[in-house]
């Protein structure tokens, strides 16, 4: 679609659950973002493989949560790679770690990535979750003392 005062390419998405057409779930990525995650060095093909299953186990509220033994025995990757993984992912904000519930931590895609919801709410959930990027990291500084 193009913006009739600007000129520019704009993309819209109606957000729903469940698409009546396709009949399947959907969430949005924004496009540099995944230019970065294409081009850098660090990420190979078992990080890649595990950012794609994370996203498909992506709830209505950006949470995701599933055991790394149940992602590697669905990878047919090994546990300790599917851990690497994802530390290196949350390392580079692409995830940010949430809440444990039960043995596993739940992880939420950072919204400057990409976000399953109502578009106009990406705003505000980028600003949550650097506020989140930053409480992480505090954590994670306290621990190490």
């Amino acid at each position: 679609m193009e913006d009739l005062k600007s000129g520019k390419i704009i993309y819209a998405v109606i957000p729903m659950r469940i698409d009546p057409i396709v009949g399947e779930e959907w969430l949005v990525m924004f496009q540099h973002p995944l230019q970065l995650i294409a081009e850098d060095p660090d990420l190979t093909l078992h990080h890649h493989r595990v950012f794609a299953y994370m996203l498909s186990q992506m709830d209505g509220k950006n949470f995701i949560r599933i055991s790394q033994s149940d992602i590697a025995k669905n990878l047919n990757i090994q546990r300790p790679h599917i851990s690497a993984a994802i530390k290196l992912l949350v390392e580079k904000e692409i995830f940010i770690k949430g809440p444990k519930v039960g043995t596993s931590w739940t992880y939420v895609l950072n919204a400057n990535y990409g976000y399953k919801g109502r578009l106009r709410d990406v705003p505000k959930e980028r600003k949550r979750h650097l506020t989140l990027i930053e409480e992480n990291k505090i954590l994670e500084e306290i621990e190490r003392e």
